[in-house]
């Protein structure tokens, strides 16, 4: 996989962070927060339509009274209807003065009219569901609860009925695996039955990324570590035989890039991004992971530097040997300046607007 091209959505003023990708016909719709900074709580979501070579053609803004929106998730629903989901956060002065942290899932829909209108909230308060995924007509999520370090299974027909499983799929207090939160889920129909596949960040004790699986009805599962530490992970089936993983991750001996792809980095970033791969280092990149061994294989960095990640994917199957990749994620190529990127990866020629 090469980067054929990589833009960056630019702005002077705010804190572009954050992302999801998603593709409408021929249109990619490109969502991300928009804030003062990391930690302000101002956050509005921006969501662009763009073309496939990344120009932009429109752009909405969503925005909830005393409430900081938080990493928006956009799906496409059937009959080309649309889902933006975000976490509403809110945090408000007691009576001592001190900060009492607040939220809950929201959601807008966007029918034929292009018209989005706001539907509410789901799930419990601060319980964040942090990806939503549909298998045979229904909804499931992974939501993360700080308070209980815990990771709770969500499903339902629709969002209006999604609830949670009566106990949590892996916590701190029974699997001593502390501070599970940022998670993607995929669904495999096998000939024993629905084997779900769960990819959870972890952000205490020994920070290992935990990838879990399940047979349904997903009441027991079974965790092992990663060898790497992964945040705000995407999970895609690439193939027959792998896994395409899109994540920010910790740099160490086994994300070593190759020259040719530290050249690629130079050439597309801004000429500001870290280029020295120290251990420890935070950067935006691609794996593989292996659908048999779960063997997990380094593929390519991204330019990234500093706060970074939160990628959103889309594949683009072109042919049987032909498949690419957009990608969407934020970096920050000068100090207090994060900015989003939009790329396309293949291993052939770039795709064209005409392209279906």
């Amino acid at each position: 996989m090469n980067i054929n091209w990589l833009k960056k959505i630019s702005n002077k003023k705010y804190h572009d962070a954050f992302t999801d990708l998603s593709r409408l016909d021929n249109h990619l719709l490109l969502c991300f927060r928009r804030a003062t900074d990391h930690h302000s709580n101002d956050g509005k979501v921006v969501l662009q339509r763009l073309s496939l070579q990344g120009k932009l053609i429109s752009q909405d803004e969503f925005k909830l009274k005393n409430s900081d929106l938080r990493d928006p998730k956009i799906y496409i629903l059937e009959n080309n209807k649309l889902l933006l989901a975000a976490f509403a956060g809110k945090t408000e002065l007691d009576e001592l003065g001190n900060e009492k942290k607040s939220g809950q899932n929201t959601y807008w829909y966007c029918g034929d009219d292009l018209h989005w209108q706001h539907q509410g909230f789901f799930g419990k308060p601060l319980h964040w569901c942090w990806r939503l995924s549909w298998h045979k007509q229904r909804i499931f999520s992974l939501a993360y609860e700080p308070k209980t370090e815990s990771l709770h299974l969500y499903t339902g027909a629709d969002l209006s009925t999604l609830k949670a499983y009566p106990n949590p799929v892996l916590s701190k207090a029974e699997h001593d695996l502390g501070y599970p939160n940022e998670s993607d889920l995929y669904f495999v129909d096998e000939q024993a039955g629905t084997r779900a596949i769960a990819i959870v960040r972890r952000d205490a004790d020994t920070y290992s990324t935990q990838l879990g699986t399940s047979v349904a009805p997903f009441m027991h599962w079974q965790w092992q570590d990663l060898p790497l530490y992964l945040a705000s992970p995407r999970l895609m089936s690439f193939n027959a035989t792998n896994f395409v993983i899109a994540a920010r991750y910790q740099h160490t001996e086994l994300t070593s890039p190759t020259q040719q792809q530290k050249h690629t980095i130079q050439y597309f970033g801004s000429g500001k991004e870290k280029q020295d791969y120290s251990n420890g280092e935070l950067k935006t990149g691609l794996f593989t992971l292996n659908k048999q061994t779960q063997q997990l294989t380094f593929l390519l960095p991204l330019p990234s530097a500093d706060d970074n990640g939160y990628p959103g994917v889309v594949i683009d199957r072109k042919g049987l040997n032909e498949i690419g990749l957009w990608i969407s994620y934020y970096s920050t190529p000068e100090i207090g300046k994060t900015q989003v990127y939009v790329a396309y990866l293949a291993n052939d020629k770039q795709p064209s607007d005409a392209d279906s």
